[in-house]
């Protein structure tokens, strides 16, 4: 028999939904937030995400996430990040605004190049690598594993 797990004992009779550990840990997840050269809106608050109050400098391509928003109750999705002092940005994918997180599935033989853009050589194993930065080599965006 299948049990659901509908809320997790935190202690001193603290309970949380499943939901609200999965929120925790994808912020965790999130090393930052890459544009491309588009000009992309920012929000007052990540409530009022149809008022624009500015935009993103295009010149700048990498960005701190400080919070971040979610759609969904059961399943989780990032759709709104905070750039800091409350500048939030819609997740959109290119052109515009998407997230980088500390870890991805790679599969064997995925190609792996140097600060250049020079193949290296390719992964040997199926695995999650951990991501340590980013650097946008003739327009794609390259993750640096380990």
């Amino acid at each position: 028999m299948f049990t659901q797990i509908v809320s997790y004992d935190l202690g001193g009779n603290q309970w949380v939904s499943p939901v609200q550990v999965s929120k925790q840990i994808q912020a965790a997840d999130i090393l930052e937030a890459v544009s491309d050269d588009s000009t992309i809106p920012l929000y007052q608050n990540s409530d009022a995400m149809s008022v624009v109050d500015g935009s993103l400098s295009p010149a700048i391509h990498e960005w701190r996430v400080i919070q971040f928003g979610f759609t969904g109750e059961t399943t989780i999705s990032v759709d709104r990040v905070d750039l800091g002092n409350n500048q939030w940005a819609w997740i959109s994918p290119k052109p515009g605004l998407n997230l980088i997180y500390r870890k991805y599935a790679h599969e064997q033989n995925t190609p792996l190049y140097n600060q250049a853009g020079q193949p290296t050589g390719k992964i040997a194993a199926n695995s999650f690598y951990r991501v340590y930065g980013v650097r946008r080599i003739d327009g794609s965006w390259l993750r640096a594993v380990g």
